[in-house]
């Protein structure tokens, strides 16, 4: 993760190559709210998802599942994130997966505190825990409908109608 200081890791500290728990371990333990520290986050998660393929084992995956490592950013939080999650379908919090869902939802429900490009980025490991079905894209079907009495706006309807008139002949 850091190439620049590879020597001392693994000269002087006799650190090898990480390792997929090293990686949990270290999400797991992050602390911290601020920009700089989400930043570090996304940096972790998109490694994380550089260490999962169809070789993961299933405790591995499980570890991950339970493992609070997913940034949250709550209802009143707009810069860095509220607090971190884990995979468990008992805490509700969405994942933005398009610019525009992030934009309709931010403020509004818990929201995965990373920006849409970089979620695009962790699909396996979104898919290692399970959590594919958090995406908005999913979540968020629906069709706007009136509630209410709707009365349309006379002069304008008509002058639409006349210009229809005009371009379809």
């Amino acid at each position: 993760m850091y190439p620049e200081l590879k020597r001392l890791f693994s000269h002087y500290l006799g650190l090898q190559n990480v390792q997929l728990k090293d990686l949990i371990a270290e999400a797991s333990v992050l602390s911290g709210k601020t920009a700089a520290s989400l930043s570090y986050m996304t940096e972790l998660l998109l490694e994380l998802e550089t260490h999962i393929d169809d070789a993961t084992t299933d405790h591995d995956k499980s570890t991950l599942e339970r493992s609070f490592i997913f940034p949250i950013r709550g209802i009143s939080e707009f810069s860095s994130y509220t607090y971190r999650r884990d995979a468990n379908f008992w805490h509700e919090w969405f994942i933005a997966d398009s610019l525009h869902l992030a934009r309709s939802f931010q403020g509004q429900i818990p929201l995965l505190a990373l920006d849409v490009d970089d979620v695009n980025f962790l699909k396996q490991l979104l898919k290692a825990t399970r959590v594919e079905k958090r995406k908005l894209s999913h979540a968020a079907k629906g069709t706007a409908w009136t509630e209410g009495e709707v009365s349309p706006w006379k002069a304008y309807t008509s002058e639409l109608r006349w210009k229809a008139n005009s371009i379809l002949r």
